[in-house]
C-alpha cells in the first residue's frame, strides 16, 4: 500500500517536471524565433531605400491624427498649440515572413531608426524647436504581412488664421497641414484614415468647445514639378465660450451704457454732469485697451466688442455735447434774452406735452402789459422801462428820486403833513409819492419780467433734458442691436 502511494507521488511530480520545462523550452524557443527573425529582416534591409521591390509602384500611407488636447490658442501671435496622438499606416514589403517558420511570431517591433518611415511634415509649423516632422520614439509595430503601424504622441505648434470680426461669439478654424516633404505622389500616396480625426480621448478646453475635426485630401501641383503632391488638411473647427467675455468685458460696457442716459437727470446747477461724462468715457477707453492688447495688431478687421466700445464711447461723446448744449441753454436767460415764440410753443408746449410734463408755455409779458400787472393794478401811462414822462401841473417838478427809500421819505413827509391839503408843499410831496410808487412798480416788473424770462430757459433746459435723454436711451439700443445682430446669426 505504501509503495503504491509512494509510486503515484512520483508520477505526479514527473508530471509536473514535464510541464514547467516545456513552458519554459517554449518561451527560450519563442524569444530565439524573434531575435532570428529580427536579424533575418534586418540583414540586408536598407532604410534609405522605398519600401517596394518593384521601384514603380508607390507606398500608400494612410495617416490620421488623434486629437488629445488643445494647449493654447493664441489670438494675439496667431498660433495654435495641440497635443496629438498620430498614427501612420504603410506596408513594408521586405519586413514580410512565415509565422511557422518562426515558432508563430505574429508581431514584431523596431525602432524607428532601424525602418523606413514616411517623412510627413507639418507644413504649417511655427515652433522653433521643431521642423514638424515625426521624430517620436515610440516603437513600430509590424505584422507578419509587412503592415506596419506606428503609434506616436506629438505636441505640434501651427499658425492659425484668427478671425476676429465677430470677437468674442466667434467661430475659429485652424488648419494643420501635412505632406511629405520629398516624396511626390507618385512615390509616396497618402491618406487620410478616414474622414475626421478621432476624438475619442479629447480633453475638454475651458476656452473653446470643439466642433468637430474633419480630414481632407488635397493634391497639389508646383510650378517648379509636373508630379503632384498629395497633402492633408485637418481643420479643427472651434467655438470660443462666451460666458468669461460677457461677465468680464461686455456686461460692465452694458452698464455704463445703461447709467449713461441717467446724465440728465442730474440737476444742471450740480456742476457734476460734464464730470460724470467724462468718469464714464475714461472707463469704456480703459475696456477697449485691454480687448487691444489681447487681439492680434491686425487693419483687416474690428472685432464685434471692439466696435461695441467704439459706438459706446462715440454715444458718451455725443452725451457729453448734448449736456454742454443743456447747460448753454438752461443759463441763456442769464443775458435777459427774450424767448421766441416759435421755441416756446415747439419745446415748452408740444414737445413738454408729448414727453409727459405738461404745458409748459407761458405768454411774454412785456414790461407795462396789463396782463402781467393784473395784481398790481393798471400801470399808469407814459412808463417804460425806468424812465417816467409825467405830466407837470400845480408847479410839481418831475425828478426821479435816486432809490425806494427816497420814496418812503416822501411817504412819511406826506403823513406829516396831510393836515395842510391846500397848501403848495402838499402838491408838491403828493407828485413826487406818485413818481416814487411809478418807479418802485416799473423796477418790480422789470425784476419780474426778466425771473420770468430765466425761468422759461430753465424751463427749455429742463424739456431739453428729457428729450435728449429718451433721444440717448434710443440711440443706445438700436446702435447695440445693429452692433450685436450678426452675432446672433451664427
Amino acid at each position: 500500500m505504501c509503495d503504491q502511494r509512494r509510486a503515484m507521488s512520483l508520477s505526479l511530480l514527473l508530471q509536473l517536471s514535464v510541464i514547467f520545462t516545456c513552458y519554459v523550452c517554449r518561451g527560450c524557443l519563442g524569444s530565439d524565433a524573434s531575435a532570428r527573425l529580427r536579424d533575418d529582416l534586418l540583414e540586408n534591409y536598407d532604410k534609405a531605400r522605398r519600401p517596394v521591390k518593384n521601384v514603380d509602384h508607390n507606398v500608400t500611407v494612410a495617416f490620421q491624427v488623434a486629437l488629445r488636447q488643445i494647449s493654447d490658442l493664441d489670438e494675439k501671435n496667431q498660433v495654435l498649440q495641440t497635443f496629438t496622438w498620430v498614427r501612420v499606416y504603410w506596408r513594408d514589403e521586405f519586413l514580410s515572413w512565415n509565422e511557422s517558420e518562426y515558432g508563430g511570431v505574429n508581431e514584431l517591433q523596431f525602432s524607428p531608426s532601424e525602418l523606413w518611415i514616411p517623412d510627413i511634415y507639418l507644413y504649417n509649423n511655427v515652433d522653433a524647436g521643431s521642423d514638424g516632422g515625426l521624430h517620436a520614439k515610440t516603437n513600430i509595430i509590424v505584422s507578419p504581412s509587412g503592415d506596419v503601424k506606428w503609434l506616436a504622441p506629438i505636441a505640434y505648434t501651427s499658425s492659425c488664421k484668427i478671425d476676429i470680426r465677430l470677437f468674442p461669439y466667434d467661430d475659429q478654424n485652424c488648419t494643420m497641414v501635412f505632406g511629405s516633404w520629398t516624396h511626390t505622389g507618385i512615390q509616396v500616396d497618402l491618406h487620410p484614415r478616414g474622414n475626421s480625426g478621432d476624438l475619442s480621448s479629447y480633453a475638454d478646453n475651458g476656452e473653446f468647445e470643439l466642433m468637430g475635426m474633419p480630414v481632407e485630401r488635397k493634391v497639389v501641383y508646383y510650378p517648379c514639378c509636373p508630379e503632384p503632391y498629395p497633402n492633408l488638411h485637418v481643420t479643427i473647427s472651434l467655438r470660443r465660450r462666451t460666458m468669461f467675455y460677457f461677465f468680464n468685458l461686455l456686461l460692465p460696457g452694458i452698464v455704463l451704457e445703461v447709467i449713461n442716459p441717467l446724465v440728465f437727470f442730474l440737476p444742471p446747477d450740480s456742476g457734476e454732469r460734464i464730470g460724470f461724462c467724462m468718469t464714464i468715457l475714461l472707463a469704456l477707453v480703459v475696456f477697449l485697451q485691454i480687448v487691444s492688447a489681447s487681439m492680434p495688431p491686425t487693419s483687416e478687421a474690428i472685432p464685434l466688442i471692439g466696435e461695441f466700445y467704439a459706438a459706446s464711447i462715440f454715444i458718451l461723446g455725443v452725451t457729453a455735447l448734448l449736456n454742454i448744449l443743456t447747460l448753454h441753454v438752461y443759463y441763456h436767460g442769464a443775458g435777459r434774452r427774450p424767448m421766441s415764440n416759435f421755441i416756446r410753443k415747439t419745446f415748452l408746449k408740444w414737445t413738454a406735452k408729448i414727453l409727459g410734463m405738461g404745458d409748459l408755455s407761458q405768454p411774454d409779458c412785456p414790461v407795462g402789459s396789463s396782463e402781467c400787472h393784473h395784481y398790481y393794478g393798471p400801470v399808469p401811462s407814459g412808463k417804460s422801462g425806468n424812465r417816467i414822462s409825467c405830466d407837470s401841473d400845480a408847479d410839481v417838478t418831475c425828478r426821479i428820486p435816486d432809490s425806494p427809500r427816497a420814496g418812503q421819505d416822501l411817504l412819511k413827509a406826506v403823513m406829516e403833513t396831510k393836515t395842510e391839503r391846500s397848501s403848495k408843499a402838499y402838491g408838491q410831496h403828493l407828485g413826487e409819492i406818485l413818481r416814487s410808487v411809478k418807479y418802485l412798480i416799473g423796477d418790480f416788473q422789470d425784476r419780474k419780467t426778466t425771473g420770468n424770462r430765466e425761468n422759461e430757459w430753465k424751463t427749455l433746459g429742463l424739456v431739453l433734458d428729457r428729450f435728449l435723454m429718451f433721444f440717448t436711451i434710443v440711440y443706445t439700443i438700436v446702435a447695440n442691436v445693429v452692433l450685436l445682430l450678426p452675432a446672433f446669426n451664427l
